[in-house]
């Protein structure tokens, strides 16, 4: 019998049938997520990926002795550097990878591999179902409390949402920064105990530092940090603002050299003003009005400024730039002012010394400087006559046995060199990574200087 016929009839069959398929997939479906539910309320593993540190043994799930050991080095490592960033580092440097798969084979492990892992409740015991978590059958790697403790931490150090008071925590510069390739910089953000570090980063893409349209041609890639690029940008402005022979020139370009003198009265209320503003998205409407793009070289900054939008916005008045830049918006003259720049790596970021221009205040790195102030508790605890060794001090102090080695040489530094952490002028390259990276470490005081400082 042949069910689709032509007719009113061979449909309805044909529909009946249809019907009733669907509803045994969708029972069935149910009896499926019935049973998963009841099971994992009962603790038990209901299979998936097996979790890093277990194994499976009939159908339960077994700690593997080998792997454990590595998911608590990575929780505890975690309370100890409070990033998970720089928990990726050291795992890629201590050689420690995820579990092997069909498709891949031990790949490092990252942010997102690191965050799921330390929020998994698995690790304590404990079976997640949707938004429940269940005691569970299998045993734990993890202790509660150190658990308790990154999930606080992680807690803290997420994103908060955006109010209307947390304008002060934006990139003044987003959309605006590009590198020598013409692609963008990304804005992105890190925190660490508590305080929130801003960047801007290039686009790489595949992670590989070549311009993919010239495999000869080696672009640099860009991590800047907001204190640093976003003062030297605003230095700038206030330069162009107060310019008055610049200021003339576009104002013949523009044809309005007869208000001259508006203009330049308007360009000081503007420095001034924005010299004022705490609100950052009016700095940073203001910073979009005068600057088109600004192109980073290894060897100069060129800043493209909107010269017919910024003459018109000062001519209707600067007490309203954002306004003046929206009616003017179709203007297109752009002026480029290319500023000289000297480049220096401070480990995978950049700091940025303009040539010609006084030196700016000095930023002590206070990450630097605790680390210097551990350095020394180190030293004094293994010189006060007790006789502790390096394992004996790490349980004392509850931190990790290798860092006492890793960090003990930098109690060594010259007074100098000390002396100029302390204050904020050591070498924009002088960085933690590189200080505990150094195995070699000099010990007499001219070596240190020259291998540090010059």
């Amino acid at each position: 019998m042949t069910l689709w016929r032509p007719s009113s009839a061979g449909r309805l069959t044909l529909n009946v049938l249809l019907s009733f398929a669907q509803f045994e997939r969708e029972v069935t479906a149910e009896r499926i997520r019935d049973k998963v539910a009841a099971s994992k309320k009962k603790g038990m593993w209901m299979g998936g990926n097996v979790p890093l540190g277990y194994e499976v043994w009939d159908r339960k799930l077994v700690i593997d002795e080998d792997e454990s050991r590595t998911v608590r080095w990575l929780f505890e490592r975690y309370l100890d550097l409070g990033s998970i960033r720089d928990l990726s580092i050291e795992a890629r440097a201590a050689h420690l990878y995820r579990r092997p798969t069909r498709r891949v084979s031990g790949s490092a492990f990252g942010r997102g591999n690191l965050h799921h892992l330390l929020t998994s409740p698995i690790y304590v015991g404990r079976i997640r179902h949707k938004d429940a978590v269940y005691d569970g059958e299998h045993p734990a790697i993890v202790d509660r409390v150190v658990f308790d403790q990154v999930q606080g931490m992680l807690t803290e150090q997420s994103p908060k949402r955006r109010s209307a008071k947390s304008h002060r925590d934006i990139h003044l510069l987003y959309g605006l920064l590009r590198d020598e390739a013409g692609k963008n910089l990304v804005s992105t953000h890190a925190n660490s105990h508590g305080k929130r570090y801003r960047y801007y980063v290039s686009r790489t893409g595949d992670g590989k530092e070549h311009d993919q349209t010239d495999k000869t041609n080696v672009r640099t890639v860009w991590r800047l940090s907001s204190t640093i690029i976003e003062p030297l940008v605003e230095q700038q402005l206030h330069a162009i603002l107060s310019d008055k022979k610049q200021l003339a020139s576009w104002c013949e370009d523009t044809e309005s050299a007869a208000r001259l003198a508006d203009v330049l009265t308007a360009a000081v209320t503007l420095s001034t003003r924005y010299s004022a503003i705490e609100n950052h998205i009016e700095k940073q409407e203001i910073l979009r009005m005068v600057f088109a793009g600004i192109t980073l070289r290894n060897d100069a900054m060129v800043l493209e400024i909107a010269s017919d939008r910024l003459i018109a916005a000062l001519l209707d008045g600067a007490v309203n730039p954002q306004g003046s830049a929206q009616r003017h918006s179709s203007h297109n003259a752009i002026a480029t002012i290319t500023v000289p720049i000297i480049l220096k790596r401070r480990g995978v970021e950049a700091k940025i010394i303009l040539e010609n221009t006084p030196l700016a205040a000095p930023q002590k790195d206070q990450m630097l400087i605790a680390m210097i102030a551990k350095a020394h508790l180190y030293l004094e605890a293994l010189t006060d006559g007790s006789g502790a060794g390096h394992t004996e001090v790490a349980e004392r102090l509850g931190i990790h046995g290798p860092d006492i080695s890793r960090i003990l040489p930098i109690a060594f530094l010259s007074p100098k060199i000390t002396e100029a952490i302390l204050t904020g002028r050591q070498p924009a390259d002088l960085t933690i990574a590189k200080l505990t990276r150094m195995l070699d470490l000099p010990m007499g005081w001219s070596d240190q200087a020259a291998l540090l400082t010059a």
